[in-house]
C-alpha cells in the first residue's frame, strides 16, 4: 500500500514542478518595462542626433549655395555629420527597445560630449563648456543608474 500512495504523491510533485517551471518561463518571457531613466537617456541622446542631423543639413545646403571654394568641404563634412547623426538615431532606437548593445554607443556619445566640453573650455567659453559637460555627464549617469543597468545588462537577462 505504501507504494501505491507514493506514486500519486510523486505524480503530484511532478505536476507542481511543471506548473512552477511554466510560471518561471512566463515570467522570463514577459516584456521588460522601460524605466524612466532609459526614457530620459533616449531623449538626451536623440537631442544629440537631431542636432547633428540639423547641422549636417545646414552644411550641405550651405555648400550648395555658398562659395565654390568651400563647396566641396562643406558638403563632405555635412555628409559625415549626417551619417553620424543617423547612427546616433539608430542607437536611440536600440535604447528605446531596451537592446543591450545600444548602451555602449550611447555611452561613447555622451563621453564625446564631455571631451568636447573640455575643448570648449580651452576657448574660454566657460558657460557653454559647463552646460555641454553637464549634459554629457547626465547622459552617462542615466545609462548607469541601477534601473537602467538592470534592463540593459546582458548577464542579468
Amino acid at each position: 500500500m505504501r507504494s501505491e500512495s507514493a506514486i500519486p504523491a510523486t505524480k503530484a510533485g511532478v505536476a507542481k514542478t511543471t506548473v512552477a517551471s511554466a510560471q518561471d518561463d512566463a515570467q522570463s518571457e514577459a516584456p521588460l518595462v522601460r524605466p524612466g531613466s532609459i526614457t530620459a537617456a533616449v531623449v538626451l541622446t536623440a537631442t544629440v542626433a537631431a542636432a547633428m542631423i540639423g547641422y549636417s543639413i545646414f552644411l550641405i545646403i550651405g555648400g550648395l549655395v555658398g562659395q565654390p571654394v568651400l563647396r566641396g568641404r562643406a558638403e563632405t563634412v555635412g555628409v559625415i555629420f549626417l551619417l553620424f547623426g543617423l547612427g546616433i538615431a539608430w542607437v536611440c532606437r536600440g535604447l528605446a527597445k531596451l537592446q543591450p548593445w545600444s548602451r555602449t554607443p550611447a555611452m561613447l556619445t555622451h563621453l564625446l560630449l564631455v571631451g568636447s566640453a573640455y575643448r570648449i573650455m580651452q576657448d574660454s567659453q566657460y558657460l557653454e563648456a559647463v552646460l555641454v559637460g553637464l549634459y554629457g555627464i547626465a547622459g552617462l549617469v542615466l545609462l548607469f543608474v541601477p534601473a537602467s543597468h538592470k534592463v540593459l545588462s546582458r548577464d542579468v537577462r
